[in-house]
């Protein structure tokens, strides 16, 4: 989210709050995220996902075991895994 602005990122930010996607940052119900993301930005969240998916990979060494799958999906398993 940060590539696209601070203004944007902000009123992400907002919005998701006030829906309390990030309530409790040690859970994070990235499927509402990607709901409020889609609702928020239509089609434009696919490619945040897709942003947020690549910082996963590069700063925190992220890897999935479905490479051709959509980035929610390999969120959602890698969060599974990190939760284990």
């Amino acid at each position: 989210m940060i590539s696209l602005g601070p203004s944007i990122q902000k009123t992400i930010m907002w919005h998701m709050n006030n829906r309390g996607i990030f309530a409790d940052p040690k859970f994070l119900d990235v499927n509402s995220l990607y709901t409020n993301l889609q609702e928020l930005m239509g089609p434009y969240a696919e490619e945040i996902m897709e942003m947020t998916w690549e910082r996963l990979e590069t700063h925190h060494g992220a890897q999935s075991n479905k490479p051709s799958s959509k980035p929610i999906e390999k969120i959602r398993e890698w969060l599974t895994e990190v939760a284990k």
